[in-house]
Order: structure tokens, then C-alpha cells, then sequence
């Protein structure tokens, strides 16, 4: 089974154990919840939310383009605009 293969599978167990949690049968819900979560859960753990964030969109866009792993990591900028 490739890496993609594997992070799919478990990223889906992931999603459904945590939408089965949340009481979700909404898979494109039970993700955002799961995001949003994870939020609290940095905040509340001292963790850099939005920093972790980004590095892990980051490797995740080097994989869907380079599978092998050899270009250099993409530099990700999350920006925040709070509406008024």
C-alpha cells in the first residue's frame, strides 16, 4: 500500500471516529468540527494553533506534488481577516 494509501485510510478512521464522537454524519462537517477542535485544544494546550497549521498544509501540498519528497517544503501563509 503506498503512503498516500495509508494516510488516507487512516485519516478516514480519523474522521469517522471523530464524527461518531461529535454525533456527525456529515463528513465534510465532522472535518471542520475536527479543525475547529483541534483549535481549542492548542489554545488550551499552549500550542502554536495556526503554526501547526500550516506546516501540516505544507507537507501535505509537497506530497500531492512531489511524492518522492525532494523539492523544497512549500512556504504556507495563513491570514486571518476578522470581519467587523
Amino acid at each position: 500500500m503506498s503512503t498516500s494509501q495509508t494516510c488516507t485510510r487512516r485519516a478516514g478512521r480519523t474522521i469517522a471516529h471523530y464524527a461518531f464522537l461529535a454525533g456527525s454524519d456529515d463528513t465534510p462537517t465532522a472535518i471542520t468540527d475536527l479543525v475547529a477542535d483541534i483549535g481549542h485544544y492548542c489554545v488550551e494546550n499552549d500550542l502554536a494553533y495556526l503554526y501547526l497549521l500550516s506546516r501540516g498544509i505544507s507537507h501535505w501540498r509537497l506530497e500531492m506534488t512531489d511524492p518522492e519528497s525532494i523539492a523544497q517544503m512549500p512556504e504556507v501563509t495563513i491570514h486571518i481577516n476578522e470581519s467587523n
